[in-house]
């Protein structure tokens, strides 16, 4: 399965490389969960998704095979149905009811 995994979370940067330490050439709070948790915790800004990342080789994270947002309960990622699946920007968060 190619589902997106990838949120720079602990653990993951060792399945890239130990040079890694964010999600490759994503260093925000909306790809990031630690730093997601930093905004949270020092700024009281909490996000409202989370973009997770499959890459075409998981160990050199240079390409992007697609990105998904993980949104947080009750909501769901939703597909618009016009853009391109595999583009995060293509999906929202919405309601499960």
């Amino acid at each position: 399965m190619n589902a997106p995994w990838y949120i720079a979370g602990a653990d993951q940067a060792a399945t890239i490389n130990t040079g890694t330490y964010s999600t490759p050439g994503y260093r925000d709070a909306r790809h990031d969960i630690v730093l997601a948790m930093m905004a949270w915790v020092e700024n009281g800004t909490a996000q409202n998704d989370i973009i997770a990342t499959k890459w075409k080789n998981d160990t050199t994270a240079t390409e992007v095979l697609r990105q998904r947002p993980i949104c947080h309960y009750p909501n769901q990622a939703k597909y618009d149905g016009k853009g391109d699946p595999d583009d995060a920007s293509s999906w929202a968060c919405k309601s499960l009811y």
